[in-house]
């Protein structure tokens, strides 16, 4: 068995956070160590970068205080990590039927790929819930100071790991994370996404000018992939302005860099 740590990371407050771990203390039965790592340890990426660090554990699922795992997710961790190709899994995300319209519009545009999602090889994982190999994790991670998906995973394939959404680790997402379901927070997720890509991929001046005037057609391209099964106008009208803080922000980042757009993913 492989040896397996849980580091739940708080977004919706102390409440959610208490709630999970007694929820998962009732499911374990102690058989794993849990830990909450709190905003006051940094941003989301750097809190998921010191669980990894701070774990000795061969393993580390680390789980947002917003999700619920799926039952039999402990089972299905250890069937996972027995493949040892695997670096990094997570499951399709759902939303339970309790979550209110700011919550689900919230949940649908920041997880709208894996809602539904059929299960295999991915190019990047979903964030509520992601168990990762200490190790290949680790060395992809180098002297970074957090983990970010769309950093992490590209590292891992192009090492020859394998990263993996199984129906297993399937996750419920039950509370709203306030600052992810904000317009400030929004913009300030792709912002940043949008600094590190148009560094990554060399962008030149003119491509990073045409990115900020075509935030109009990316926010509508982030709103059709959020639209899943009937939504009332109420939800359609706050994925459409998620969508646009978002696409806004990736203009801004794309001209302007970085700015201080990680202190909005807390």
């Amino acid at each position: 068995m492989t040896s397996l740590a849980v580091a739940v990371i708080s977004l919706a407050g102390p409440a959610a956070a208490a709630s999970l771990v007694q929820h998962l203390e009732a499911e374990t039965g102690g058989q794993v160590r849990l830990s909450v790592l709190t905003s006051e340890l940094g941003s989301v990426p750097q809190r998921r970068a010191q669980a990894l660090r701070e774990a000795q554990e061969e393993a580390v699922l680390l789980l947002e205080d917003t999700v619920r795992p799926a039952g039999g997710w402990l089972d299905a961790a250890q069937v996972a990590l027995q493949n040892e190709s695997l670096a990094a899994a997570s499951g399709p995300v759902r939303c339970a039927p309790t979550l209110g319209a700011r919550g689900r519009a919230w949940a649908l545009h920041e997880y709208g790929p894996a809602i539904g999602a059929g299960t295999g090889e991915r190019d990047t994982l979903p964030g509520h819930l992601l168990l990762l190999r200490r190790e290949p994790v680790l060395a992809a991670l180098g002297a970074s100071d957090g983990l970010r998906e769309d950093v992490i995973f590209p590292a891992l394939r192009e090492s020859g790991w394998r990263c993996q959404l199984l129906h297993g680790l399937a996750g419920e997402i039950v509370a709203t994370d306030p600052r992810g379901a904000s317009m400030r927070g929004q913009f300030g997720h792709g912002r940043g996404w949008s600094a590190r890509e148009s560094s990554r991929s060399g962008w030149t001046r003119r491509q990073r000018v045409l990115r900020l005037a075509a935030w109009p057609a990316v926010a509508a391209m982030h709103a059709s992939r959020s639209m899943h099964g009937p939504l009332s106008p109420g939800i359609v009208m706050q994925i459409g302005a998620l969508s646009a803080a978002w696409a806004l922000g990736e203009g801004v980042g794309a001209v302007l860099g970085a700015g201080a757009s990680e202190d909005h993913w807390a």
